[in-house]
């Protein structure tokens, strides 16, 4: 490919929200189109390797093929990509002052005064390319450890700063924020993300592209509403939402077309979007797996969510394969199908996507897990009750309904119930065709009579 390019992946609001999983995705993704992809986290804490650091603050340490007590998200880097990572792709703020400390007490400094700028950001600048030089990548990723703000990263993001002046549109940067939801407002508030990429533009960094993480979908109003007060384009703010697993992330990430983004803005060709057939095939085996392992435990019903990301990305076959696959392993027990209907936004993909689900093989289609945001809505019922009723028209068979999230009163319980008689009649309103998830009404209503709040479901 020629010179070597550089993706920076830095943090902001909070610590913990998967910065390491991000550039795993992003390095996967990469990887399915062609190109020769690495990853090193630069961590600002001034322990010289993680071995002695306590597991219960920072985690267990990943030790390397050469031996190298390491930040556990090289395990993540090794996992996504299959590839052997060393002690070269975990630098820390300690060995970064060592390097520079040696260097001085050798003379190779040559008298001059040492300081933060340029001497340790010339170091962390060596260290950011060493992989890239001594090996060739195509794409070197570099994970910055910690949040913007925080004082020890200074001296990375000014490394960070220069080397998007000296390497132009070879060096990008992925800034990962958290967009949290007020409940008591039923809001999801940008202000943290506004303020984050305030404090990165204060040193310098004019982020490329913005990751949002949050528990609940986010609207293209508002994904529009944060490029704008961000200076990014709109396709470049995309959305990390909480995932059945992680491993489930670089679908969703390509089903938003990340890759395809950074190869733009990198000046590479786009191309065709992989199909990422052996990773769809192994999260295909890892669900079969939870399956037939909840079945030997004793379930008499198995509760999937469908492959957003399959579905978004318009690959239904691939969806569909993956319900018939569980429902090989379910055989005569229930399967309840999730379809997660406040990712998937639209009437038109609620319906399609129960119509699908049905003729897959679901016993029940479900609304959603009850976690994100917004979850059951009267709408949403409405739609897959609409697809219930023409599905048993044409077949016969009858398929049950459940509404969970978002049942917080009574008034919310009997709406659902009028929509499943006025649709699909009284011969639905039984616990085998039709169930609420009602767990937080119930907390609500033991709550008001205990007057303290009560968790019990």
């Amino acid at each position: 490919m020629g010179e070597t390019k550089y993706i920076f992946v830095t943090g902001g609001v909070a610590s913990s929200l998967g910065k390491g999983i991000i550039s795993s995705s992003i390095g996967k993704l990469l990887q399915a189109r062609g190109y020769n992809v690495t990853i090193q986290k630069f961590d600002p804490y001034i322990n010289i390797d993680p071995g002695t650091l306590n597991p219960y603050e920072h985690g267990e340490c990943y030790v390397t093929v050469d031996g190298h007590e390491a930040d556990l998200d090289l395990g993540h880097y090794e996992r996504f990509l299959g590839i052997q990572t060393t002690k070269a792709n975990n630098i820390t703020t300690g060995r970064i002052y060592k390097s520079v400390i040696d260097k001085e007490r050798r003379g190779d400094y040559l008298g001059k005064t040492i300081q933060v700028i340029p001497h340790i950001t010339d170091e962390i600048k060596r260290n950011v390319k060493l992989l890239g030089n001594k090996y060739k990548f195509d794409f070197v990723i570099t994970e910055i450890g910690g949040t913007v703000g925080d004082i020890e990263s200074l001296p990375y993001l000014e490394s960070i700063r220069q080397l998007k002046w000296e390497l132009g549109k070879n060096a990008l940067c992925v800034h990962l924020t958290y967009v949290p939801y007020l409940a008591a407002a039923g809001e999801l508030k940008t202000k943290p993300t506004q303020h984050s990429v305030k404090e990165l533009q204060s040193v310098g960094i004019q982020p490329d592209v913005l990751v949002l993480r949050a528990e609940h979908p986010l609207s293209d109003g508002l994904r529009k509403k944060v490029a704008q007060f961000c200076n990014v384009d709109d396709k470049a703010v995309v959305q990390s939402i909480d995932a059945e697993t992680i491993y489930e992330v670089p679908i969703l990430m390509q089903a938003q077309g990340l890759d395809s983004t950074i190869l733009e803005k990198m000046g590479l060709p786009v191309g065709e979007t992989p199909g990422l057939g052996p990773w769809r095939k192994f999260l295909e085996r890892r669900h079969a797996a939870e399956t037939a392992l909840a079945i030997a435990e004793g379930a008499d019903e198995i509760d999937i969510v469908i492959s957003i990301g399959k579905f978004l990305s318009g690959d239904y076959e691939g969806m569909c394969e993956e319900i018939q696959e569980l429902k090989e392993v379910c055989k005569e027990r229930h399967l309840k199908v999730i379809l997660e209907t406040g990712a998937l936004k639209s009437a038109s993909n609620i319906k399609k996507a129960s119509i699908l689900s049905m003729y897959s093989g679901a016993d029940f289609i479900k609304t959603s897990t009850g976690k994100q945001q917004p979850a059951a809505t009267p709408e949403a019922a409405y739609v897959m009750c609409e697809a219930i009723k023409e599905y048993h028209q044409k077949t016969g068979i009858k398929i049950g309904f459940k509404p969970a999230g978002g049942i917080n009163t009574v008034n919310d319980a009997i709406i659902y119930y009028t929509i499943v008689k006025e649709l699909l009649g009284e011969e639905w309103l039984d616990n085998q065709l039709f169930r609420l998830g009602t767990s937080r009404l119930a907390n609500l209503l033991l709550s008001d009579i205990k007057g303290e709040e009560i968790k019990f479901f």
